[in-house]
């Protein structure tokens, strides 16, 4: 927010400076993102003891201006006048790493009070990322998260120990000398004894005033308008309002009326942000009575006739009192029509006043002061123009500083007569005396006020000025962010430039004629900003002058700045684009008579292309390409056998000399088939980005011998073509500005050349020349892969570079009839296409190598089949084409042009394979077995490699109750025993084709569950395999199962709810698992007497579906509840270590690992074994065995609940606990049971 804003008076400055080694593109985004935070309330501020108590004003708002640069220097003699000027807070802004120290931020912090030692407070923001959770405990410093979340949480933290020393900073003002900006800045020109003076000497003699009197009142105004500013900045606009009242009384009585208008500009700032926090405020009757003085005809507040001298200068004693008894008072918020005339009346008083100290001695008017002032009260005045009227949107918008639009003024309610005078006050004698800076910064806002009116005659004066400036002030040696923005170049002359109708903001295009009028803008602007180093602005400007105004400059200009355009391009990655679009003149191919005129598709001709250069040096174009309408390629070469006029240079440039015609001969070669259209070329000229060149067509301009064919309206176009070319080939000396706008009007649309050429072409042919497995036939055993060859030869001269394959089997169609069930559960379909899409019968192993084949060449298929279920015959169908990328682009797109159709053409081989898939191993059943914490891993366990496993598991950081096991029956269905091989991860794996994938795994293998049986032929076993147990979030286990076939979601209103609640959870439980485990089977090497003896496959484990016990137990539940016995010590006792009448404690952990907050009710239920007598009895209980849990648990969250007990009676002990989980059904109490959850391991105990 600038000093320009209507509430700059009331916004702490605020300087955000980098930290460290920091990207200029980091800095500023972090500045941005301060400054979306445009205020800060009172309310949620921690009250000090000091005078700015947030606690005095709650309600109140700290507005804050974030800048990047500091301009101190420029202001300090005005501080003392204008405290809002002065930058109070430091902010230093750095990025975190894990090497950052807390010492490291205390000397940062140090340094950097150091380096702005003149600021009230510093502090220091880090940055943290996604991956870090920082929090420093330096005291000044604030860590803020990757969002950014945490930034009005720190700028609250931030304002409160401001204010805290900013009450300090503002205590030292009580025994400060206050003096005007003059006798500051130390000015001593001798202004002689001025009009104000005089007055006073004359209100002094008039009601004896004496000058120790005045001076106490010029002391105590001055000091009481000073801290109404630090009150207007603090926030506390009650205390701002009475200070200010009082202080324009006792300035008004001294006649000083440099602070008086100064009072009454804070004023006007109060009262607008008293309106914008829509308070309640009544100004007192002096006030009142000054603001509505038409003129001020007496220069003392205390003329009146009836009244004596003595009787009115007691007025100040009770001045005081009566405005806490009116801000005391409820007060109800006045009308803004009401409020906007208060503000427009103390804005012009003050005016009044400022005027009447431009030649005071030492309390003379600094006119920067004057000039914001003006501006300020401008800028709110044309908004309330925009609406007729100060409204509710108008406080807004100025309060979160949005730019006002162009549209919104209305131009019949703005009076014209206020920017006049104030226009010329503030370009008057004294604009001189302001700092090239400051009047820069004026010299924006005028402009952008005239942008506003849309004044664009005055906005365009106004730049000139400023380029003058600019340019003068030398600023391209001595550059500073505050006399130039970044983008001033841009935006400044793309306006200017539309004044002279040159459109340089998309495509560049020129109202009428070029003339010379805009060429000098033009080169203004290109100047410019080739001192301000503005690589845009220079390839921007450069080029509009080079693409349209190259016949109106000279020689020496046109090599200027194409020097210069081509500098930028070689040390930026920036590239214009070439500046003469009709430099293609003609395509010529040279053609064979055999053919007819046409050419044959793959074979090399001869081309050429004509192309002129108009510029006044020579160009170089490079990377030449035919181009074509629709898809069609031309590939393109230069022949640099043939040179001709042309002359080469590194490599395959062609150098074409200045203002010349040259021709390029090329060797082309269509790759194309059918009818070929040739548009242009694409070439890259002068190092300028590649682009689209075509050839206007030939006209005749002759009105006396019209072409045919053309209507009255297309004569005329045509003539007025022919007059302005001959206009632009004689530099415009023989058109006026006017015709070359009435000759523009009627120009046609462009025609340009296109060059059409018919193409033969021809494509490859297959045969099946050979397989390796006799009559076609193939025996395998379920879950088996085989590979063999099948050998094809193009018999064509053609190569192939499009081959699609398409497998078939015998399956496809059941399964496809399965799909066309609408009532098939989700998951069930998942399982359909998968074996339909993934589980395909084929595979080409070598699909790489056959990206392109050769015309007239063999080659072979290395296939690997997969032994299906249900399999009995499969077919492999091969399209083969040769095609160019653009085809199958064409083909994809559904293009059908007859024209094209040839294109389109492929050919189709079909490769038929008889299969036999006999059963192997087979899948029967699965079930679960649950693994508790009192299962004892040792070595004396038997039953599998599960148990090693586990002991092995437990001794890193996993628990036994972290497993549960997998217990898989299987069956083998063939006549041989085969050995059965089952490895399983501890985590699924990150591989997405991982189910897809066969054979044993290889990597990883000491996290890896690994397990060897022998099953003999018809026998069944069952194998333990151990899960870890599965941690998901109830959000991803109710995921919508998806679809293979990216088919759209049905929703299904017949299931029960809980049933599809079930059917998701499964599913992903399943698909983990799966991702998990993988069997493989194989015939033992030593089988005796066995034709398959080495043969192997993989176990189809899709069979496994999941019952709802087994989904809880391989799943870890959301809400878990632990019990542990602790003895009168704080130790955990174990369970046959329990002693009689000692006291122990049971504990209970609740624990919510879901995304949400839970409540309910905690039950512990102890049992008691092989007793009759009742628990009372047996067991002392300290506590009740039914509690609420209080408070809602939070997710990612535990609790811990104490029970103390004693054990009265020997013997052995259970203890389980519930919880019933609950929700709130409305606001009077009621509770309904959701859910029921019991511990997964109970206490047991053995009394001794």
């Amino acid at each position: 927010m600038s000093n320009f804003q209507f509430i700059g008076p009331a916004c702490i400055r605020v300087l955000a400076v980098p930290i460290g080694q920091m990207e200029r593109t980091v800095y500023q985004g972090y500045v941005d993102q301060l400054r979306k935070l445009k205020d800060v309330r009172l309310m949620d501020l921690t009250p000090n003891p000091g005078i700015f108590n947030p606690q005095a004003y709650p309600g109140g708002r700290i507005f804050y201006h974030f800048s990047s640069h500091n301009d101190d220097t420029d202001t300090l003699f005005l501080h003392d006048f204008e405290p809002f000027r002065k930058t109070f807070v430091v902010i230093g802004l750095l990025t975190y790493n894990n090497n950052l120290e807390e010492e490291e931020l205390r000397d940062k912090l140090s340094a950097l009070k150091k380096r702005y030692p003149s600021a009230i407070s510093h502090f220091l923001f880090v940055f943290c990322d996604a991956n870090s959770s920082y929090d420093s405990g330096v005291n000044g410093v604030f860590s803020l998260k990757a969002d950014f979340s945490n930034l009005r949480e720190a700028l609250s933290h931030l304002s409160s120990r401001f204010l805290a020393e900013f009450s300090t900073y503002a205590s030292a003002y009580e025994h400060v000398t206050l003096r005007s900006p003059g006798s500051i800045s130390g000015d001593d020109i001798k202004r002689g004894e001025s009009l104000i003076e005089k007055q006073r000497h004359r209100i002094s003699d008039s009601f004896e005033l004496s000058a120790e009197k005045i001076r106490k009142y010029k002391t105590r105004g001055r000091r009481l308008k000073i801290y109404a500013n630090f009150y207007l900045l603090a926030g506390n606009l009650k205390q701002s309002l009475s200070n200010f009242c009082e202080a324009i009384f006792y300035l008004k009585a001294a006649s000083d009326y440099l602070w008086l208008a100064s009072a009454l500009d804070g004023l006007s700032v109060c009262l607008f942000l008293l309106a914008f926090l829509n308070a309640g405020f009544q100004l007192p009757s002096f006030v009142s009575n000054i603001l509505n003085k038409n003129r001020d005809s007496s220069l003392s507040p205390f003329v009146s006739p009836t009244t004596s001298p003595r009787s009115s200068l007691q007025l100040h004693s009770s001045i005081s009192n009566s405005l806490e008894v009116s801000s005391a008072a409820q007060i109800s918020p006045l009308p803004l029509s009401t409020v906007q005339q208060f503000i427009d009346k103390a804005c012009l008083k003050a005016f009044v006043y400022y005027r009447k100290c431009e030649d005071s001695g030492k309390d003379f008017l600094p006119f920067l002061v004057y000039c914001e002032a003006r501006l300020r009260h401008l800028c709110l005045f044309i908004r309330i123009c925009g609406e007729h009227e100060l409204n509710r949107s108008i406080i807004h918008n100025i309060v979160t500083n949005i730019p006002i639009s162009n549209s919104s003024v209305s131009k019949p309610n703005f009076d014209s007569l206020q920017l006049t005078e104030a226009s010329s006050e503030i370009f008057g004698a004294r604009f001189n005396e302001l700092s090239t800076s400051q009047r820069c910064n004026i010299y924006n806002q005028m402009i952008l006020i005239y942008d506003t009116l849309g004044l664009h005659r005055k906005r365009s004066l106004l730049i000139n000025a400023l380029i003058t400036l600019l340019i003068s002030s030398d600023f391209s040696k001595n550059h500073n962010v505050s006399l130039v923005d970044s983008s001033f170049d841009m935006k400044v002359f793309d306006q200017q430039c539309r004044v002279y109708g040159i459109d340089v903001d998309r495509t560049p295009s020129i109202a009428g004629l070029p003339n010379a009028l805009q060429k000098r803008a033009l080169l203004n602007a290109f100047i410019f900003s080739k001192q301000l180093n503005s690589v845009n602005g220079m390839m921007k400007y450069g080029s509009v002058l080079l693409k349209y105004f190259y016949n109106l400059l000279s020689d020496l200009q046109q090599i200027q700045i194409y020097d210069d355009l081509r500098k930028l391009t070689v040390s930026s990655d920036v590239q214009p684009e070439y500046w003469d679009q009709n430099m293609l003149s003609n395509v010529c191919i040279s053609t064979s008579e055999e053919t007819s005129g046409a050419l044959v598709q793959n074979e090399i001709y001869e081309a050429n292309i004509i192309v002129k250069n108009p510029f006044a040096f020579p160009i170089g174009i490079r990377n030449i390409q035919l181009l074509t309408e629709g898809e069609s390629v031309v590939e393109t070469h230069i022949n640099i056998k043939r040179k001709g006029i042309i002359t080469t240079s590194n490599g395959t440039q062609i150098v074409v000399k200045r203002q010349s015609t040259a021709s390029i001969p090329l060797f082309v070669i269509v790759h194309t088939y059918g009818t070929v259209n040739i548009t242009g070329i694409k070439a890259s000229v002068c190092g300028c980005k590649p682009q689209e060149f075509r050839a206007l067509k030939e006209q005749t301009f002759n009105i006396d011998k019209e072409p045919s064919g053309l209507n009255r309206a297309e004569k005329r176009r045509s003539h007025a073509e022919a007059v302005i070319a001959e206009s632009l080939r004689s530099k415009c000396k023989d058109i006026s500005a006017s015709a070359s706008l009435n000759l523009i009007s009627t120009l046609p649309i462009t025609r340009y050349k296109t060059w059409k050429f018919n193409v033969i072409h021809e494509q490859p042919l297959l045969r099946l020349a050979e397989t390796n497995f006799n009559n076609k036939w193939i025996l395998l055993l379920e879950g088996e892969c085989k590979q063999f060859e099948i050998s094809l030869k193009n018999c064509s001269s053609i190569h192939i570079n499009d081959m699609v394959s398409t497998f078939l089997d015998s399956t496809i169609e059941p399964l496809n009839e399965l799909l066309a069930n609408k009532n098939l559960p989700a998951n069930e379909t998942y399982e359909i296409e998968y074996y339909l899409i993934k589980k395909k019968p084929f595979k080409i192993l070598n699909k790489p190598e056959l990206v392109e084949v050769c015309g007239n060449s063999t080659f072979t298929l290395r296939m690997e089949i997969w032994g299906k279920r249900g399999v009995k015959e499969a077919k492999l169908i091969l399209r083969y084409g040769c095609r160019t990328p653009k085809d199958i682009n064409e083909n994809a797109s559904g293009n059908t042009d007859k024209n094209n159709a040839i294109s389109k053409f492929t050919r189709s081989i079909t490769i038929p394979v008889n299969v036999t898939v006999y059963p192997s191993v087979e899948l029967v059943g699965c079930d679960t077995i649950p693994l508790s914490s009192h299962t004892e891993v040792t070595d004396e366990n038997k039953g599998g490699d599960c148990w090693p496993f586990l002991k092995k598991a437990c001794s890193s950081d996993l628990r036994i109750s972290d497993f549960c096991l997998l217990a898989l029956d299987f069956l083998n269905s063939w006549t041989e025993e085969i050995e059965i091989c089952i490895q399983c991860l501890l985590e699924g794996s990150k591989n997405k084709s991982f189910q897809e994938e066969s054979g044993l795994l290889t990597e990883n293998l000491d996290n890896t569950f690994a397990t060897k049986i022998h099953l003999g032929s018809k026998k069944t076993t069952r194998i333990l395999v151990p899960i870890e147990r599965m941690k998901f979030s109830e959000e991803y286990l109710d995921r919508r199962i998806p679809s293979l076939r990216n088919k759209q979601f049905i929703y299904d209103s017949k299931t029960p709810k809980e049933e599809q609640k079930f059917t998701r959870r499964a599913f992903w439980l399943r698909n983990e698992l799966l991702q998990r485990i993988r069997a493989c089977w194989k015939i033992p090497d030593d089988v005796e007497n066995s034709i398959y003896a080495g043969r192997s496959g993989t176990i189809d484990l899709r069979s496994i579906r999941f019952s709802s016990k087994m989904a809880n137990m391989i799943a870890v539940s959301n809400i878990d509840i632990k019990l542990e016995l602790h003895d009168e010590n704080g130790q955990k006792v174990i369970f046959d270590d329990v002693k009689l009448s000692e006291f122990y404690t049971v504990r209970t952990y609740l624990i919510n690992r879901g995304s949400h907050e839970i409540q309910g009710m905690l039950r512990q239920i102890p049992v008691c074994k092989g007793s009759r007598l009742p628990l009372e009895k047996r067991i002392l209980i300290n506590g009740v065995l039914q509690q609420s849990i209080g408070m809602p648990l939070k997710a990612n969250s535990s609790r811990t609940f104490d029970l103390g007990i004693c054990f009265l009676e020997k013997g052995e002990y259970e203890w389980g606990a519930v919880f019933d989980e609950m929700h709130m059904i409305d606001d009077s109490g009621n509770l309904n049971l959701v859910e029921q959850h019991l511990q997964k391991e109970q206490l047991r105990m053995k009394v001794t």
